[in-house]
């Protein structure tokens, strides 16, 4: 059996500024093994998850890590995010 490893899973805070955010998931990204960032803006606004996540998910993917869009599969699709968490 080969060996595995585990990788981080990031969550979002419940409220960001997206463009502040966006370098704050740089960091992290480049500080450590993520497999997967979650976009999880609970009692937010539909229009400010989509610009928080027009903001993030390049982020990640240019990094190759997914990004997960929390509880709307309809934004994940508009947005470019590779999936959603429903």
């Amino acid at each position: 059996m080969s060996e595995s490893r585990c990788r981080l899973y990031l969550i979002t805070p419940p409220k960001i500024a997206p463009a502040t955010f966006a370098e704050t998931l740089r960091v992290a990204l480049d500080a450590g093994d993520v497999g997967c960032v979650q976009i999880r803006l609970k009692d937010t606004p539909r229009d400010d998850i989509l610009r928080a996540a027009e903001a993030l998910v390049p982020v990640a993917q240019s990094r190759d890590v997914a990004v997960l869009m929390n509880d709307f599969p309809d934004l994940a699709r508009e947005s470019g995010c590779d999936g959603a968490h429903v």
